[in-house]
């Protein structure tokens, strides 16, 4: 369930005890399953497990019914499982304890999958309104077995004889013992009650900050009536802007602080007033400097003191702290010492391409000194004289169907895997799906399956920003139940028009790389068990690695060339070319970097420290961007919604931790060399018995080492966005606490 559900809870979840204690004492809600139809196998194929999903068949009806008969099943299900082991005669092993949970998660979770690739495929044949309830229902009903207690001591018996325990069994006895005690499944009395409470008031505090960056966001509105202002806006993006979006090119056109808006707004506008009005409606989002009433200071120091006491009920130093025990990286002081090696490099270089960027304004008749809000109109223009293709010229040399085929052929030639479209196709959810039989290129043994449905949909398909797109496990490996693995993969491209197929954006193609990486790693997994297969259970500052690696491709020019061809002219990018699109990804790669790095050390020293949340801010700025004066009533910090009223608390790191990752492995690549198909073979097979193979059942830092033979670097992440490392003697290495 990798695409909406992590394999580790998140410090702040509630499982079926303190969902239970909510809904008792009134701060919860229940959500009430449909009575459920006497369906079987036969009339229903949502209740099947074996052969390929027909979607052909499936109907709101059919998919509301089979997923809740699974959800009771599985209740039941594990309320038999919990009886069985009291029985003090029943002898508690892996066999008898875990395996029976797989077999009544496997079912649960296909159909759970199916649910979701219909809603946000086919949202207008299962709309939110029927889905979401459901989903939150299965949601509840997967976490209760972290709050059982005759589980709990049962999985403590096998970890107190766990030399008996594969590797992956191992990992799956870690991962239930760890999940348990996060839930406090361990406390009683007052530290009970306080962990019940504390959870009601966070909850409550986090949807305050949500709601109150909503009602800010929806407050701001600007009205452009001058077409020369907007001359070169992107068609999207004045669809998006106008009044009415079937005339988008006669307005007027409204800025607003939706992500989508705002920030392509300031890539495009030439008018430095009007972008220094979003910019500042922007960073002064719910503050007293607006709206006393919808000021976040209050509710972020709540947000933090609940958190650290959940953190200290559970043993924990800090909420920081605890966040580290499902992260890959261990320790605080392991994250920092990235973050303090990938800084002060990026520092250095940030400087120079601020230089540079400030030149090329002024040759371009900006005066004046570059400030944040011109940054992103400044650097675009920068980009595209140093490129001279714009997007739309790009877009032609990567129409979809060849994108595709070449993508395919490198994973064939890298990862010995062939992708087979044969005939007749199982049932689809839309004739636009591709189908294909993922086979093993010795063997021919058919491993697993992937849909593919590429294009957008309005009104049909889920769209809810630029690019949006999923990859969506269908279904899971288990040895136990005898399942395969199934992937699908979603995305939102502009359509073919007539004659000419779909063509490609830059940022499109990042997007399908990292969402193929998703796939490979849940197609190709040999896990065992499904609680451990593909991206399930990996811990969260890894999981994207994979994903990420794969977007790394895209800074390889001999990758990009090899993906391109002109829709009409079949011609391939020439090396030049390619070279350019290359650097144009990683144009000002620095100031992206930083922001990420400040944000991460904001969010880990909140979580971390006692002092004021304003005060930390004021400090990191200025050693993050002395270039630039905080103005006053900037309290940037209120947007960071991801952060405060979601689950990235003290884990905003784990992006960039992942980006670290994927660069170094890509690395491995780049050192055979792109000239030498056979050594890239081999390292291409070793990536696949690692970060494609093992999936959950293996420690990422373990994986990365059978990969690499030693423990990551950050130098690898600094190289591909052409950031020089600099010396630093405040960084540790990561090779000492890496777990």
């Amino acid at each position: 369930m990798a695409s909406y559900m992590r394999p580790y809870t998140r410090c702040l979840r509630l499982s079926r005890k303190h969902w239970a204690s909510l809904q008792r004492y009134g701060s919860g809600y229940v959500v009430l399953l449909p009575e459920i139809p006497e369906d079987t196998s036969a009339s229903n194929s949502i209740l099947k497990t074996d052969g390929y999903p027909e979607y052909d068949q499936l109907s709101a009806e059919r998919i509301y019914g089979g997923l809740g008969r699974h959800i009771l099943e599985y209740e039941t299900g594990l309320s038999q499982i919990e009886e069985s082991l009291k029985d003090g005669t029943v002898p508690k092993t892996f066999k008898t304890v875990m395996e029976p949970l797989e077999k009544l998660s496997v079912p649960l979770d296909c159909a759970w999958s199916i649910a979701k690739v219909i809603y946000t495929a086919r949202n207008d044949l299962l709309p939110g309104t029927s889905y979401l309830p459901l989903h939150e229902r299965a949601k509840q009903a997967r976490l209760q077995k972290f709050c059982s207690l005759p589980l709990f001591y049962a999985v403590k018996e096998l970890n107190a004889d766990r030399d008996k325990l594969t590797g992956p069994q191992k990992r799956i006895v870690d991962k239930f013992l760890l999940e348990a005690c996060l839930n406090g499944i361990e406390l009683t009395g007052a530290a009970e009650e306080q962990l019940k409470t504390t959870l009601q008031k966070l909850m409550k505090e986090r949807k305050i900050f949500r709601e109150k960056c909503e009602t800010s966001l929806r407050r701001f509105k600007h009205t452009i009536r001058d077409p020369g202002l907007v001359k070169e806006f992107p068609a999207d993006l004045l669809k998006s802007m106008a009044d009415d979006s079937t005339r988008p090119q006669e307005g007027p056109w409204t800025v607003t602080q939706k992500p989508h808006i705002y920030r392509r707004f300031l890539e495009y506008c030439p008018d430095r007033t009007l972008r220094w009005n979003a910019w500042h409606a922007h960073t002064t989002l719910a503050s007293s400097h607006i709206n006393q009433d919808i000021n976040h200071s209050v509710t972020l120091e709540e947000i933090r003191s609940l958190r650290k006491d959940l953190a200290q009920v559970l043993g924990y130093e800090s909420f920081a702290h605890m966040s580290m025990e499902t992260k890959m990286a261990g320790k605080l002081e392991t994250v920092q010492s990235m973050i303090t090696t990938l800084a002060h490099s990026t520092r250095i270089t940030h400087e120079k391409q601020l230089e540079e960027l400030q030149d090329f304004a002024h040759k371009s008749g900006f005066e004046g000194k570059l400030q944040l809000w011109d940054l992103p109109y400044w650097r675009r223009k920068h980009k595209l004289s140093l490129v001279n293709m714009d997007e739309a010229r790009a877009r032609e040399y990567f129409p979809f169907p060849h994108v595709l085929d070449s993508l395919l052929e490198i994973c064939q030639d890298w990862f010995g895997v062939r992708f087979e479209r044969s005939e007749p196709r199982p049932p689809t959810f839309h004739p636009d799906v591709l189908f294909y039989r993922v086979c093993d290129e010795e063997s021919g043994e058919e491993l697993a399956a992937v849909y593919i449905d590429p294009y957008m949909r309005p009104g049909e398909k889920l769209y809810t920003q630029p690019n949006a797109a999923w990859m969506m496990g269908g279904r899971s490996r288990s040895e136990v139940v005898k399942t395969k693995p199934i992937a699908n993969l979603i995305f939102n491209f502009l359509p073919p028009l007539g004659s000419q197929p779909a063509l490609l954006s830059i940022a499109d193609l990042q997007t399908l790389l990292e969402k193929m990486g998703s796939a490979m790693q849940h197609l190709l997994t040999l896990a065992p068990y499904s609680e451990i297969s593909g991206s399930n259970n990996i811990e969260w500052d890894a999981s994207q690695a994979v994903p990420l690696f794969f977007r790394q491709w895209l800074l390889e020019p001999v990758i990009l060339e090899k993906l391109s061809q002109h829709y009409a002219s079949k011609k391939r990018l020439s090396q030049q070319m390619a070279n350019i699109l290359c650097q144009s990804q990683i144009h000002l790669a620095s100031h992206d970097l930083l922001n990420e790095l400040y944000i991460s050390d904001f969010d880990l020293t909140v979580h971390n420290k006692k002092e004021f949340w304003l005060d930390i801010m004021k400090e990191l700025w200025a050693s993050y961007f002395p270039a630039f004066t905080l103005e006053r009533g900037d309290n940037h910090p209120f947007t960071l919604t991801t952060i405060f009223s979601e689950e990235w608390g003290a884990a905003y790191y784990s992006h960039t931790w992942a980006r670290m990752i994927a660069a170094d492995s890509f690395n491995a690549f780049e050192e055979v060399g792109f000239d030498k198909p056979d050594e890239l073979k081999k390292v291409g097979r070793r990536y696949r018995e690692t970060f494609l193979s093992l999936g959950g059942g293996c420690h990422p830092a373990e994986v990365f080492r059978r990969f690499r033979g030693r423990d990551p670097s950050p130098d690898a992440l600094l190289h591909s966005l052409s950031i020089h490392r600099q010396k630093s003697h405040h960084a540790k290495s990561l090779k000492q606490s890496v777990a």
